[in-house]
């Protein structure tokens, strides 16, 4: 992955090149980076709507409010970084928060970023981003692909598809429904295929970008492919209390498949009442962030893949609410 971003914030303006601002450094994708940048001595500063909730992470990481209303504060946040990590988007819109407005947004923090001095930009974008998507999600994206390439900033563009672990939506939504419904519709005939990645790789990914030369786009992805009845049977096999099967819903006659419910084995302890205790790690400790054998070129773009990953164990934590329905549709992206 390779591509360049500016500066940032005053007070850390004698060491630049450690001082990094990352957008929504305490959500869930940023939290993980911050946590990695910290260690490795990085001043940090961080971008957010809300910055009078609470700072995880205290004196170590200095809060700003977005201010993308007034781009010349937002200008002086940026001033004294070497680097802008953008997480920052919408996963659906609701109210003024629209794709349109998050695109608009994101073009004036690159902007600020610019004007700031930032010298690298590391850009989080999507799978599959395309000009021509019908989707405002994916052509959103695209569009900023554009934006951050046009800046002359040097650039890292990171595309995921599923990003999965504790707190993820797409893979505890699926194991909430496979807990509580004898049937699982899967749109489609199933068979289009996604590529995981465990939250702490793409965050390592991040944090990696930082010290890189040159510019760079690259696939974010695990080492495994699933089509997606793949990967809700496998989620099933790992919920308690779940159907393993589910139902088919395309343009086609519904085709039923039996439902067995069953205890399966989530090879963790079972607390008295039935629930499996929560897995610490939802991947190999050893494998985490050995990268497969080789890297998959394709034209300007490399896929980057980490070691074996068990996804599915994720989705056997028990603490789910209730689903967030609006977010289903857009909360991954199909790997070729």
């Amino acid at each position: 992955m390779h591509h360049r971003t500016d500066q940032e914030s005053t007070q850390v303006g004698k060491t630049p090149d450690k001082t990094v601002v990352i957008t929504g450094a305490f959500s869930y994708t940023g939290k993980y980076a911050t946590r990695i940048l910290l260690g490795r001595q990085y001043r940090i500063r961080t971008l957010t709507y809300h910055p009078e909730r609470a700072n995880p992470f205290a004196d170590r990481v200095q809060v700003f409010p977005y201010n993308f209303e007034h781009p010349e504060r937002l200008t002086e946040t940026l001033r004294g970084a070497s680097t802008l990590i953008n997480t920052y988007w919408v996963r659906f819109p609701h109210g003024k928060s629209t794709f349109d407005a998050a695109v608009q947004n994101t073009v004036t923090l690159i902007a600020a970023a610019k004007n700031a001095g930032v010298r690298r930009i590391v850009h989080v974008s999507i799978a599959n981003p395309s000009l021509h998507s019908p989707l405002r999600y994916y052509k959103g994206k695209a569009q900023l692909e554009r934006a951050v390439k046009e800046s002359g900033l040097a650039y890292t563009i990171l595309r995921p598809t599923v990003i999965f672990g504790l707190e993820d939506i797409l893979i505890n939504n699926i194991a909430w429904f496979v807990r509580h419904f004898p049937v699982f519709a899967i749109p489609g005939d199933g068979c289009y295929r996604i590529r995981p990645i465990f939250v702490e790789d793409l965050a390592r990914l991040l944090a990696d970008a930082p010290e890189q030369e040159g510019n760079a786009v690259r696939d974010a992805v695990g080492p495994e492919t699933y089509t997606f009845e793949e990967l809700v049977s496998q989620i099933a096999a790992q919920s308690p209390g779940s159907c393993s099967d589910g139902c088919r819903v395309s343009g086609h006659p519904r085709r039923r498949m039996v439902c067995r419910r069953r205890r399966p084995d989530l090879g963790g302890i079972q607390r008295p009442h039935g629930r499996p205790a929560r897995s610490r790690r939802t991947i190999d400790r050893r494998n985490l962030l050995e990268p497969m054998a080789g890297r998959e070129s394709r034209g300007n773009r490399q896929a980057v893949r980490f070691g074996a990953c068990a996804p599915l164990r994720a989705a056997a934590r028990t603490g789910v609410g209730k689903p967030e329905l609006r977010q289903l549709s857009i909360s991954f992206g199909v790997y070729p």
